[in-house]
């Protein structure tokens, strides 16, 4: 199922840009609406689209300050707008979203005729505005059609889910279970969603450093590396341990070979949990150890009160050291064995 969803969308994605990019100039911009409601109906654009906002709040007041009756007058044409790819596709973003938001039906042609010099709308609409701004975001958008970038859409809609529908439910699992079954009931929730996904699992394997949660197959049959934590630190569930859970999934990846896994971490506790990595602009946190990526999903399933009655309490840090060091400290372990 997923594989097949995964190349439906891209075939999606491409049928409507196609259509898009070869639209009279009359039509252009009612066409290039329903471009956008179409991506703005798949949870993995909209994170895209969020997460380039995010990251370039700066481009965006370059592009609106430019935008003067109809035209993008302070952007040079003879040159690549930015030197960083991203922030590019950024600028195209924002190009887009000031058309979408315009009623001006002709504000594509004209922005079109402003860089390209063509006088026929039609060739300005493809060489001008298609070629500068929609071809990069959409070249983007179709490789974001990742199975990592997939699987984080996916991870990121469990969040949600839990945090959003499953919270009380989740929270009182863990509190009624003994010992470390409240930990196994809450990777077993994250298995049935993964699996109704279309997700194949193959729960603990063994390896050389001892057993990962779980391992996932995606659409390639490529393997995924999830670990699951709890983060409690009033049960003693606390730095040294989520550090731990780090080090371990980083130690999977070794003995596997693979370049990138996925560590859940369900925070039922009161103190709060601040991953302090150096890479701050990811809706997703990562860090990278030795060229292995750990991509950390933080899902809140806490029984906490209402905003007024919360006490305010100090967050436990857990910065790159912290995992580097947890990591020195399993190998050490592995070599005294």
């Amino acid at each position: 199922m997923m594989s097949n969803s995964l190349e439906q969308l891209r075939e999606r994605l491409k049928t409507r840009y196609n259509a898009l990019i070869s639209s009279d100039f009359r039509v252009f911009h009612a066409k290039l609406n329903q471009y956008w409601k179409f991506l703005n109906a798949y949870p993995i654009f909209v994170e895209a689209i969020e997460e380039l906002e995010y990251r370039f709040p700066q481009v965006r007041l370059e592009v609106n300050a430019a935008y003067t009756s109809g035209r993008l007058t302070n952007l040079d044409a003879e040159k690549p707008f930015y030197d960083d790819e991203i922030a590019q596709v950024a600028m195209s973003l924002f190009v887009i979203e000031l058309c979408v938001e315009n009623k001006d039906a002709m504000i594509e042609a004209n922005i079109g005729h402003a860089y390209s010099r063509e006088g026929k709308y039609n060739t300005a609409l493809l060489l001008g505005f298609s070629k500068l701004f929609m071809e990069p975001f959409s070249v983007y958008l179709d490789e974001l059609l990742s199975e990592q970038r997939f699987t984080l859409t996916f991870l990121l809609r469990y969040k949600q889910r839990c945090e959003w529908f499953e919270r009380d439910s989740l929270c009182k699992a863990w509190a009624a279970a003994k010992q470390n079954r409240g930990e196994w009931k809450l990777r077993q929730n994250l298995l049935e969603y993964l699996h109704d996904q279309g997700f194949t699992l193959r729960e603990e394997p063994a390896s050389a450093s001892g057993e990962v949660d779980l391992i996932a197959m995606d659409a390639n049959n490529e393997q995924l590396f999830i670990e699951t934590k709890v983060f409690n630190a009033e049960k003693n569930l606390g730095k040294d341990y989520i550090a731990r859970g780090f080090a371990q999934t980083y130690s999977y990846l070794e003995d596997h070979n693979a370049p990138a896994g996925y560590l859940v971490l369900y925070k039922t506790g009161d103190t709060p949990l601040l991953l302090k990595f150096t890479e701050t602009k990811s809706l997703v946190p990562f860090v990278v150890q030795n060229n292995k990526t750990i991509f950390a999903v933080l899902i809140d399933v806490s029984d906490l009160p209402s905003a007024s009655k919360r006490k305010l309490m100090p967050a436990i840090e857990i910065t790159e050291k912290d995992i580097a060091k947890k990591i020195e400290e399993l190998d050490l372990e592995s070599d005294e064995k």
